[in-house]
């Protein structure tokens, strides 16, 4: 496993430097296997292929892959697994990840430990790529309460030493524990991490060398408060649960590292693909997605493919803008602010839930929209009640409303969260 992971991120490393041509050609060879397997072993897919009278053989080029119709979420989500999991496959061998609901449903993936390793190695290229060292210690803000131990056989002669801290925790423990560590190296939400700048002595306790946002947006405004306080160059990485990390800033900052030779990307528009500059909905296939391949999917966010490389000299395809991540902090009474990070993780473990909406158009209140799943029972809304109240300390009255649909913004995204009540920091 060792000879293999080193050999695997070597590989990696070098790819991030070979020319456009080069990377197409990678891309193309996974494609076809993928195709070739999706077909021969996933139901769902079998059947778009078959819907359209395309074969996997009839995808010579990148070009060819627009003759596959684009799927999306909700038709995934109204499938049961053996119809889009690949035949053979022990589902309970598994990981099993549900998205945060960013459209306001969340979706079941199913990933191998394989597919696991292989996107662990991916990021742990885009670190050593911004200057990681193996000696660094990391702090990871995560959602997650409570942590299995993680701790490895090479953290013990202090290479990659990684620890997890829950932004669920108060900010004032968060830092804590993070004066505790002093870590050259930061990584969460930028929510999270814009709390810990603006309501703790945190940013002059510590100097860590690297920081990291994900998952949201980083807004320019949210950058400057960062690389202001904490006094280095905040850089962003790209990513989604169904396919891990997507794209990512060099030093350069100037747009988006696509992983090309891990994930195929697409910006459509009006069901046709966009020019560079051109803003469009993304669409991904993964290209080592093969427990439950992802077939140009679409993601819902709204980018921007670069017209011209990155001076840093790298052959990976740069994506310009992403829009559209942008969430509301949900506010108290007293002024705390609660990351939305939180909310929406704590949303998406009640069952019953098919979609749902957050709205706080008043200090003290909070009213939730939700749309039934198939197993909506008469607990669901007393639960969805009972996990905002604890999540917000008791401080909000939480309402619970259920609807037949909800509208999505005149954008055509749609925001799980909508806040009125600006937090004050």
């Amino acid at each position: 496993m060792i000879v293999q992971a080193l050999y695997e991120l070597v590989r990696l490393r070098r790819n991030q430097w070979l020319d456009p041509l080069q990377l197409e050609r990678i891309q193309l060879g996974k494609l076809k296997a993928l195709l070739q397997h999706a077909y021969e072993n996933v139901a769902y897919y079998r059947s778009l292929f078959d819907s359209v009278g395309v074969r996997p053989d009839h995808v010579k080029t990148l070009q060819d892959l627009d003759r596959i119709p684009i799927t999306t979420k909700a038709q995934l989500q109204d499938l049961p697994a053996n119809q889009i999991v690949a035949r053979g496959t022990a589902i309970e061998h598994c990981l099993v990840r549900r998205t945060s609901g960013s459209t306001g449903r969340p979706l079941t993936v199913y990933i191998s430990q394989q597919e696991k390793f292989q996107q662990t190695l991916v990021s742990l290229r885009i670190l050593l790529a911004n200057g990681l060292c193996l000696s660094d210690k990391l702090v990871y803000l995560s959602t997650q309460r409570h942590f299995a131990p993680q701790d490895r056989w090479f953290q013990l002669f202090g290479i990659l030493r990684r620890y997890n801290i829950s932004v669920a925790d108060s900010p004032e423990e968060q830092a804590r524990r993070i004066r505790e560590i002093d870590p050259d190296v930061l990584y969460g939400y930028p929510s999270a991490l814009t709390l810990l700048a603006s309501t703790t002595d945190l940013p002059s306790l510590i100097k860590p060398r690297l920081i990291f946002t994900t998952a949201e947006l980083l807004s320019p405004e949210t950058r400057q408060l960062l690389d202001k306080a904490f006094g280095v160059e905040t850089r962003d990485v790209y990513g989604t649960l169904e396919f891990g990390d997507i794209g990512w800033e060099c030093d350069q900052r100037r747009g988006y590292h696509i992983n090309t030779d891990c994930v195929l990307t697409e910006v459509v528009k009006n069901g046709r693909q966009t020019l560079p500059g051109e803003a469009g909905e993304l669409v991904c296939t993964g290209l080592h997605s093969f427990t439950m391949p992802l077939i140009r999917y679409r993601v819902g966010d709204v980018c921007t493919l670069s017209k011209n490389g990155c001076s840093c000299g790298r052959g990976l395809s740069l994506m310009k803008v992403i829009e559209g991540r942008s969430v509301d902090f949900i506010s108290l009474p007293d002024g705390r602010a609660i990351s939305p990070s939180v909310v929406i993780n704590r949303v998406k473990q009640v069952s019953g839930i098919r979609q749902y909406r957050i709205a706080q158009k008043e200090t003290g209140a909070l009213l939730v929209q939700i749309v039934r799943s198939d197993i909506y029972s008469g607990e669901t809304a007393g639960q969805v009640r009972a996990v905002l109240t604890e999540t917000t300390d008791n401080e909000l009255e939480v309402a619970v409303e259920v609807v037949d649909h909800l509208p999505r913004e005149k954008s055509d995204k749609f925001r799980p969260i909508r806040s009125n009540i600006t937090p004050r920091f």
